[in-house]
């Protein structure tokens, strides 16, 4: 795109657009730009393995039920499939842009190569952490991937450091290109340290690589490469102006990534919450300088408030939540195994989200043609935009906050829905901008106003969603009365039993209890997703997350009796648990005292109230 196809891309006169690379344009061909179809650059070729792998993790969660280990296998498609190939591309293409250095052909021939021997690299790693657990060797190649992976990472941050160690003087958006690297760079080592918690070598070393691991991948690699791009590319969206991006404030965010991390690898979690304050503080002060450009925008919308613009507004807000909810469970976990991660409103809410409004924006003015044609191309990207932005910041609150199963289910494929739609409004808006340029359509514009009415419409679906389920809680099915807690003497003899819940299954699986005896479940969630218990007799856990206990009273055991976790896809990969009645003791043998196979305090909490059977067990 020329220089000034990029300066009248938005028609404003207050746009902040990202800088162009200077234009090669010659004066004969200029006369002829808006009479041909802009020639692909190298780039969009290279945005190619990024629509594989969202069509390909559209396509696994669809029947990710049924794949082991689906929730690691969907998160790394999308953070190293996803995020990480559009990082590689976007910021090779802004450090040219932001430098205003051309990259020379050698340079991009390599970088192309990097990207392939990059998802090579992502495959080996899936493949074998896939194989892993029914294949010895699989470890091996996931190592080797990850190490492949490092590499590329360790080459394409050189390749940025070296352009900017060259051309960044005097340049308004340096600081960008300073976060780009640091980007990667964190990158590189939370690779290289999930590469060696892959290998599970028990708590609390194992949760310690875990955090760090994250802490690097999420708040290093995508906070700083979102946020850095944001500096830039937010005022752009909204069009208006802002200050330019500092690299004090970049390396405020840098600095909270290193405490964090040490603060988790090392076990010190005072260190770690120190380290997310200050990621924290540079969080804020990056907005600080948004919240100027939204000022403006409340004074005069017009036609600025598209789903690009909403999305680069929700987005960050997100990573503020999640932020805070981690440092609150840093805080208050019993143990750092216990630290439960918001990693469904970072990679959703927030990356996600960002990815695809970002890119909303971005691929109509790197297609160029001229005003018009970005226009057309930007128009239709926004089809339906404030409806779809309603559906995925509102309907992912509902997912997030829900007891019911299926409510959760419902509210999660809206929300993917109204992410992946990207996909199907990408070759449209390809055609129309190629159309306008073509002279075979007339162009598109933004409406004049916003179109309020659409949040209405989302809000008034999700409302009829909730309605329909019965609320946001789960039905609570009346189970047998609760033993009593008065001191009084039980009718009969009581069996206690504790159970895991992990990998889709429940340990031990099948229980006998003396027949007549009454069954209490002491149940331990140690898998790194929510879980929950319900039995034929109508005896319900409620939703027990990550690491939690709870405590169910499944009532007197005459019969055999099926129990099964209750949330979508988990009964079907084997998720049950059989009760069987023996024959009861004589009674001279008839137990005194509960059996248990492990130790329990006296008193067992409730489960925060979920199900009314479930009280507090005084022993005999």
């Amino acid at each position: 795109m020329t220089t000034t196809d990029s300066a009248n891309a938005t028609e404003d006169d207050n746009t902040n657009t990202p800088p162009a690379a200077p234009s090669t344009t010659t004066p004969a061909a200029a006369s002829t730009r808006t009479q041909r179809v802009p020639r692909h650059h190298w780039n969009r070729r290279a945005l190619l393995p990024i629509t594989a792998w969202m069509i390909a993790l559209v396509l696994v969660s669809l029947v990710h039920w049924a794949i082991p280990g689906h929730r690691w296998l969907l998160i790394h498609m999308f953070t190293l499939g996803v995020l990480t190939n559009a990082v590689l591309v976007w910021t090779h293409y802004f450090t040219e842009k932001f430098l205003h250095h051309r990259h020379a052909d050698t340079t991009r021939r390599w970088h192309k190569r990097r990207i392939i021997a990059f998802n090579i690299a992502i495959s080996a790693t899936l493949i074998g952490q896939i194989l892993t657990p029914s294949w010895a060797p699989g470890w091996a190649i996931t190592a080797a991937g990850s190490g492949g992976i490092g590499l590329v990472l360790i080459a394409h941050t050189y390749s940025l450091s070296s352009h900017y160690r060259a051309q960044h003087h005097e340049q308004r958006y340096a600081s960008a290109v300073l976060a780009h690297i640091y980007s990667t760079l964190f990158l590189t080592l939370g690779v290289g340290v999930g590469a060696i918690a892959a290998h599970d070598m028990g708590d609390p070393l194992h949760s310690q690589l875990r955090l760090a691991h994250l802490n690097l991948s999420i708040l290093g690699f995508i906070g700083l490469a979102a946020l850095g791009t944001l500096t830039v590319l937010f005022p752009a969206i909204w069009r208006t102006r802002a200050p330019a991006p500092t690299n004090g404030g970049i390396s405020i965010l840098a600095l909270g990534v290193v405490i964090a991390a040490t603060g988790f690898l090392l076990g010190h979690r005072i260190v770690a919450v120190a380290g997310l304050l200050l990621y924290l503080a540079g969080l804020f002060d990056a907005a600080l300088g948004w919240s100027r450009c939204i000022n403006i925008i409340v004074k005069d919308p017009r036609d600025r408030i598209t789903f690009a613009a909403s999305s680069t507004l929700c987005a960050p807000l997100w990573l503020i939540g999640a932020l805070i909810t981690l440092i609150h469970s840093t805080l208050t976990a019993d143990t750092i195994a216990t630290i439960t991660l918001p990693t469904t409103s970072v990679l959703v809410g927030f990356a996600a989200q960002l990815l695809i409004g970002v890119m909303s924006y971005l691929l109509p003015t790197t297609l160029g043609g001229g005003p018009k044609a970005v226009r057309t191309g930007q128009t239709v990207f926004n089809r339906a935009g404030l409806f779809r932005s309603t559906l995925i910041n509102i309907g992912l609150i509902i997912w997030l906050v829900t007891d019911n199963s299926w409510l959760r289910v419902v509210s999660s494929l809206l929300v993917f829905g109204s992410l992946a739609i990207f996909l199907i409004l990408s070759p449209l808006a390809v055609r129309a901008q190629h159309g306008v340029v073509r002279g075979t359509r007339l162009p598109l514009t933004l409406p004049a106003t916003p179109r309020w009415g659409q949040i209405t419409a989302a809000l008034a679906v999700l409302a009829f969603i909730i309605a329909s389920f019965g609320g946001l809680q789960a039905p609570i099915t009346s189970g047998p009365p609760a033993p009593a807690t008065n001191g009084t003497a039980h009718t009969a003899a009581r069996t206690e039993i504790a159970v895991t819940m992990g990998d889709m299954e429940f340990q031990p699986s099948e229980l006998a209890v003396p027949k007549g005896n009454e069954l209490i479940l002491h149940l331990h969630n140690t898998d790194t997703q929510a879980h929950d218990l319900k039995f034929t007799n109508g005896a319900r856990s409620g939703r027990i997350e990550a690491g939690e206990t709870s405590t169910l009273y499944v009532g007197a055991i005459t019969d055999t009796t099926e129990g099964w976790c209750t949330i979508a896809g988990h009964k079907a990969q084997g998720m049950t648990l059989t009760v069987n009645p023996t024959a009861p003791p004589a009674a001279s043998d008839a137990p005194t005292s509960p059996q248990s196979q492990v130790a329990h305090p006296d008193t067992v909490p409730v489960d925060n109230g979920i199900n009314p059977t479930q009280q507090p067990i005084n022993r005999r």
